[in-house]
């Protein structure tokens, strides 16, 4: 009889894990794997409308955090829900679905998607009362805690308000879902303005402080002596303010926004370069994404595979909120080619050797078999 695996998160929302989720549904082992996805809430702006669900996903509709009756509608589906191994989400979920784990005596398994100081706040700083609520369920529920990247598993190691082993499982994407057509690369390249020969850096990211907008935005300023385009895509608070600093420094010309995207590959396929200046993530999907299309990156050490793609010799990593380096870094590599076209090569094949989402799921299905079996197992 298949294990009966119940995930639960927050949304259905456009983020990386619920991204995760759907990429790792087409690869489960139905043989031994009966998967399910509960979405605690609606999602403002969906990776999947409600009547295109897989068979065995809901969305139960909470108002948001704060609805009691939500709440208690909530609580009883995971009380009375066919369910061997409940698999957690994001804080919301994390917190609802390891109290129903403890209640019914499940094995429990969460996979964090941030670094430490997003769960648990900075060590420096009192924590606010969610991140206090999280370290306490955190204490007094057992079961596996799974970092999405060994960069995330180490800030939750490094921490000195969290005590438990947190083992790695990198997160994982299925390419087949991205569409490289050299003809609407093409046509969006014209679209976009770019002369022949003129270098498109993209960069797939909401517009929030996290992100590294603002200071990607002082790196571009020497981007003056340098025939290139910056494209950005996605949306967010920080947007006006954004664009009226590109105004001011002169920097309008050569940036496009083109808001947020349900399908960012035409982008990539367009793209020279991929750009991500993030100052804190976990494990960014479009980051993988740039990977699989065989894109030259330049991130930070906070990007969440820094390590990985050094040492993979996939792009240029420097150190998060350093404008200097980062502008550094963009001209080499978009003056150079060769260099392009090698580090291009080098993170396809990263991706494939590493985050593809058949690995992420055979890894999950052997950490679900050993708890099933009363035992536990290693990421990797």
């Amino acid at each position: 009889m298949p294990i009966r695996v119940t995930h639960l998160i927050n949304s259905l929302g456009q983020g990386g894990a619920e991204r995760l989720l759907l990429d790792l549904n087409d690869h489960w082992d139905r043989d031994r794997l009966d998967v399910r996805v509960i979405a605690l809430m609606d999602a403002a702006a969906p990776i999947i409308s409600r009547a295109d669900l897989p068979p065995g996903w809901r969305v139960m509709g909470l108002r948001g955090p704060w609805d009691p009756l939500g709440w208690r509608r909530a609580r009883h589906a995971l009380d009375t829900a066919p369910i061997d191994i409940l698999h957690t989400h994001l804080m919301l979920a994390d917190v609802l679905g390891r109290r129903a784990a403890q209640r019914r005596g499940l094995p429990v398994l969460t996979t964090l998607h941030s670094p430490a100081q997003h769960y648990l706040g900075p060590p420096e700083r009192r924590p606010s009362l969610l991140q206090s609520a999280y370290e306490r369920v955190a204490r007094a529920t057992p079961g596996l805690w799974v970092g999405c990247s060994e960069q995330v598993a180490r800030s939750f190691h490094d921490h000195p308000r969290w005590s438990a082993d947190v083992m790695v499982v990198d997160n994982g994407l299925d390419p087949s879902r991205m569409t490289l057509d050299p003809r609407a690369a093409a046509a969006l390249r014209q679209e976009l303005g770019l002369r022949e020969g003129q270098i498109l850096l993209v960069t797939v990211a909401r517009l929030v402080p996290s992100k590294g907008h603002r200071v990607l935005i002082e790196a571009l300023t020497g981007m003056k002596g340098l025939d290139a385009v910056a494209c950005w895509v996605g949306d967010g608070p920080l947007r006006a303010g954004l664009e009226r600093r590109a105004r001011e420094i002169g920097l309008w010309d050569h940036l496009r926004v083109a808001g947020s995207r349900q399908d960012v590959t035409p982008y990539l396929a367009a793209a020279d370069v991929f750009v991500l200046p993030s100052l804190r993530e976990g494990m960014p999907m479009a980051l993988l994404e740039a990977l699989a299309a065989g894109l030259p990156v330049v991130t930070t050490e906070a990007s969440g595979i820094g390590e990985e793609i050094v040492r993979a010799g996939a792009g240029l990593v420097v150190n998060s909120g350093d404008s200097e380096a980062l502008r550094a870094a963009i001209r080499t590599m978009a003056g150079s080619p060769d260099l392009r076209q090698a580090a291009g090569e080098r993170a396809a094949a990263l991706f494939h050797e590493r985050y593809h989402a058949e690995r992420c799921a055979a890894q999950y299905e052997r950490i679900y078999e050993a708890l099933a079996a009363g035992g536990r197992t290693e990421g990797r």
